[in-house]
């Protein structure tokens, strides 16, 4: 393994140790919302009370901050569920649906996907997920169940769940050209390239509750980035640093991407993924962690002729014909890296100018 792959490794196994450590160390089965409380650390309290935007509260002890919190997270919870993305007010509304206060993925059926889903439910204290034998444990308290109950069966919900979910495609979309913007500046572009019905405020709420724990979108400070962009703040500040306006979409690809819907690769990325896994006897999983790395080494400046002998160095030798047909999907990932610095313009775009 090369030195820049060990460090990648090394950055990914801590992160996720820290966020698996935080996030399904406890574990209790009792129904009731007060009890679920009373089983996290104090900094986890304070992160749910962060997230639920409330003030105040910093100089309460456990026992005051548990009860606090345990009047304000249902409350929390009915207003925010009109923002949910589809995936989470699917996932809640099984839950409903299948009567169970104490629901069960199976062990072999578990996906990144549930695994941001307890996270994400977690962060608010709505849903208290724990891995057991049989696979990942939610526990809905009595409270956050009778919310839910409530709350999603309503059909103007589900009307603006769909929007929601609109919402977050066509900003994904429109960051396959840009990599990051602020959200204002997202919201504007949107309207220009379709209409939305619904106001800046919606937009933000949908954005600030579904990006942290989305596996596609990501936001911090305002900003609004695709989440295989590594360094937000460096390519904001390049962009800020070049007096131009943002490049226009060609309406054409823009509806191509609303088509294929919403994928964590660009298509440089996929097209890579594809080959490695067709001519190098990959699997999907493992040609997807490998483009992931090598993207990395792009965004970070590396000479192209170093990124090849990287990817060969771990791939094999060089078949027949690949060191050329591997050396252009290098260039054109890289060339959607080059775009977002450019705010979506092309460098001859910039010459003619």
């Amino acid at each position: 393994m090369s030195e820049y792959e060990e460090e990648f490794v090394e950055d990914f196994v801590e992160q996720f140790d820290y966020d698996f450590e935080k996030i399904f160390a406890f574990k209790s089965d009792s129904l009731n919302l007060q009890e679920q409380l009373s089983t996290l650390r104090k900094k986890d309290l304070s992160e749910i009370r962060k997230n639920l935007n409330v003030e105040g509260l910093s100089q309460l002890n456990k026992d005051e901050l548990i009860a606090k919190l345990a009047d304000l997270i249902p409350e929390y919870l009915a207003k925010i569920i009109p923002f949910l993305a589809k995936t989470n007010y699917h996932f809640l509304n099984h839950v409903i649906n299948s009567g169970q206060k104490s629901f069960v993925i199976d062990a072999e059926k578990i996906e990144v996907e549930e695994l941001d889903l307890a996270a994400f439910l977690f962060s608010y204290g709505i849903a208290y997920p724990a891995l057991v034998e049989e696979g990942l444990l939610f526990v809905f308290p009595d409270e956050i169940y009778s919310v839910l109950k409530k709350r999603l069966k309503s059909n103007t919900v589900k009307e603006q769940i769909e929007i929601n979910q609109d919402l977050l495609l066509k900003s994904w979309a429109v960051l396959n050209f840009y990599g990051v913007m602020e959200t204002h500046a997202l919201y504007k572009k949107i309207k220009e390239y379709s209409d939305i019905e619904v106001g800046a405020d919606h937009f933000n709420n949908v954005l600030y509750l579904n990006s942290n724990y989305h596996n596609v979108l990501q936001e911090t400070d305002g900003i609004i980035a695709l989440d295989q962009v590594m360094d937000i703040e460096f390519i904001y500040n390049e962009q800020m640093a070049r007096d131009i306006d943002y490049a226009d979409i060609p309406q054409a690809d823009y509806d191509k991407i609303i088509e294929k819907g919403s994928i964590v690769f660009n298509f440089a990325q996929k097209r890579l993924q594809k080959y490695l896994v067709k001519n190098y006897e990959l699997e999907s999983e493992e040609a997807k962690a490998l483009v992931h790395y090598i993207s990395t080494l792009i965004q970070n400046g590396l000479k192209k002729s170093v990124i090849s002998d990287e990817l060969f160095s771990i791939i094999g030798r060089d078949k027949q014909g690949a060191k050329a047909e591997i050396g252009q999907l290098l260039v054109d990932i890289n060339n959607q890296s080059r775009l977002w610095f450019l705010k979506g313009h092309r460098p001859k775009d910039l010459v003619q100018n």
